[in-house]
C-alpha cells in the first residue's frame, strides 16, 4: 500500500511540475510580448517627434504639410491605442511627460 501511494504522489509531483513549466513559459511569452510592445510604441513615439521636428525646418509648404499629417496619423493611433489598449500604459507610467501623442510645436 505504502508502494502504491508513494507512486501516486511520485505521478501528482510530475504534473505539478508540468503544470509550473507551462505556466512559467506563459508568463515568459507574456513579457517578452509586453517588452516587443513597449518598444514599438517607444520608436513610433520617436518617430513622430522625429518627424514633427522636421516638418518646422522644410521650406517646402506642401511636403510640410505632407509631414504634419503623417503624425497627426500617429497622434490618432496613440490616442486610440492608450484608449483601447492597457499594454500601453506601462510606457505612461514610466514617462508621464511624454504622454502617448507627440507633444504639440508651436506654429512656424
Amino acid at each position: 500500500m505504502a508502494l502504491a501511494s508513494a507512486a501516486g504522489v511520485a505521478i501528482d509531483n510530475a504534473r505539478l511540475h508540468e503544470r509550473v513549466q507551462e505556466l512559467a513559459l506563459l508568463h515568459d511569452r507574456e513579457r517578452i510580448a509586453r517588452d516587443c510592445t513597449t518598444r514599438l510604441i517607444q520608436r513610433l513615439f520617436a518617430t513622430g517627434l522625429g518627424l514633427q521636428g522636421l516638418s518646422r525646418v522644410v521650406r517646402d509648404v506642401t511636403v510640410a504639410d505632407r509631414i504634419q499629417a503623417a503624425v497627426d496619423d500617429l497622434d490618432a493611433t496613440f490616442g486610440r491605442s492608450a484608449a483601447s489598449s492597457s499594454s500601453c500604459s506601462p510606457m505612461s507610467a514610466e514617462r508621464p511627460d511624454a504622454g502617448f501623442a507627440c507633444s504639440r510645436l508651436p506654429p512656424r
